[in-house]
């Protein structure tokens, strides 16, 4: 597997990225084009909230792409 399609590091570069002061739009979008070249991801979501780009009122940002079965049992 690539590392690009683990939770955990995808999670770090949006972070590393929002630090950076790169949008969080921009970072999400960017993470979720790489996630769709890699062979065998089936989808994604990606949701970065609180008080972006240091604004007063928290709010939330998110993105996504394919199917992300939350509520399915794996029959194997």
């Amino acid at each position: 597997k690539s590392p690009e399609s683990q939770a955990a590091i995808v999670a770090y570069m949006v972070a590393d990225q929002c630090m950076r002061r790169v949008a969080p739009k921009q970072a999400i979008q960017r993470e979720l084009a790489k996630m769709k070249s890699i062979p065998g991801v089936k989808g994604a979501k990606i949701l970065v909230s609180g008080r972006i780009k240091g604004t007063e009122i928290a709010r939330s940002e998110r993105g996504g792409f394919g199917s992300v079965p939350l509520h399915t049992l794996r029959s194997d």
